[in-house]
């Protein structure tokens, strides 16, 4: 049977899935939009959760799930499945390995997926709790037909989530992601009943002409020694050539005392390993400042980029605070936002 909204929830499944999620993703406790969140889920309460970038999304998405299942758990009958559309392919990447190394079968289907074709058998045999997909994949005919139109797929999901959901004005909108405008085909195709929730300043005039970077320059620290000196940060700009310029920019005139390649640029066009290499050395605090485009930062957890740097107004105020919420996501720690 296709699920079915939960009518009354069993108070000792929420606690096992309360302690569950904790132990899993190592957090002492939930917070109460969380469980609230999973909660409405589970009783089929289309649901939007709309809080702070850094607040903490993703274990509301994955309640539902806990609250049949949890790592080891082989019952054929709590084998349920969470779909979630995301915008990223790097970051669906980072989320399937990251919840994979913690016991969660999780798959992102990609277009870089190798052997596209029986990932999406897989699926369709649910043998993934957690299945992750592009919108442009999942309104198309060949996932109906070898996902959502089986039995095994159809019968065990739980919930759909649609990551990111502002994207669906942002950039459904116009011709760069027009395939978030028609996500309703998705939703059509999925089992009659399923709760289909989107679960989603300093400033300074610049002194020089925007497109010498010269303003750039007042990022180096006075006196520093070393580059731990200079604040890891993330310079948000328009273009792939704008960010590229950056980065030639801030390398040529590093000080001696800071090696040139402790900058980078990032952007969608750039090939997927130095991607992986890129998002490795922030987490490691290896590199100290990034310039890049909107591809970088969006529900990835750098949590000590002390400093963002947003270069001319951004496209809208969603995007001004996606971006200012990609500072310090460690409540202890002070970040600074320069637009």
């Amino acid at each position: 049977m296709p699920f079915k909204p939960v009518v009354e929830l069993d108070p000792d499944k929420l606690k096992a899935a309360t302690k569950n999620l904790c132990d899993v993703f190592g957090v002492p406790a939930l917070r109460p939009h969380q469980t609230e969140t999973g909660e409405n889920v589970l009783k089929g309460i289309s649901t939007l959760l709309d809080i702070p970038t850094g607040g903490g999304k993703t274990l509301a998405y994955w309640f539902p799930l806990f609250y049949y299942w949890a790592p080891g758990n082989t019952d054929p009958a709590c084998q349920k499945i969470i779909l979630l559309v995301g915008p990223l392919s790097a970051l669906m990447q980072s989320q399937a390995l990251s919840l994979t190394q913690k016991g969660v079968p999780a798959i992102a289907i990609t277009s870089t997926t190798e052997n596209p074709e029986q990932v999406l058998k897989d699926v369709g045999q649910n043998k993934y709790r957690v299945v992750l997909v592009s919108p442009e994949m999942a309104i198309t005919s060949k996932f109906q037909d070898l996902v959502l139109s089986k039995k095994s797929f159809s019968e065990n999901i739980i919930c759909q989530v649609i990551d990111e959901g502002h994207c669906i004005t942002e950039w459904g909108n116009d011709d760069f992601r027009p395939e978030f405008s028609k996500l309703h085909v998705l939703l059509a195709r999925l089992p009659s009943g399923l709760p289909v929730p989107n679960i989603a300043l300093s400033v300074r005039i610049l002194q020089h002409p925007q497109d010498t970077f010269a303003d750039l320059m007042t990022l180096f620290p006075r006196n520093s020694t070393n580059p731990q000196d200079f604040p890891q940060s993330l310079i948000y700009a328009g273009g792939r050539m704008e960010v590229e310029k950056m980065q030639d920019f801030l390398r040529h005139n590093t000080p001696e005392h800071i090696p040139a390649d402790v900058f980078e640029f990032y952007h969608r066009f750039i090939a997927e390993e130095r991607k992986e290499s890129i998002q490795k050395r922030l987490e490691d605090e290896i590199l100290r400042a990034v310039a890049t485009t909107d591809a970088l930062g969006m529900g990835m957890d750098f949590q000590r980029i002390m400093r963002i740097i947003i270069w001319l107004c951004p496209r809208s105020f969603l995007s001004l605070v996606q971006k200012i919420g990609r500072c310090v996501r460690l409540a202890d720690l002070l970040g600074e936002a320069i637009l």
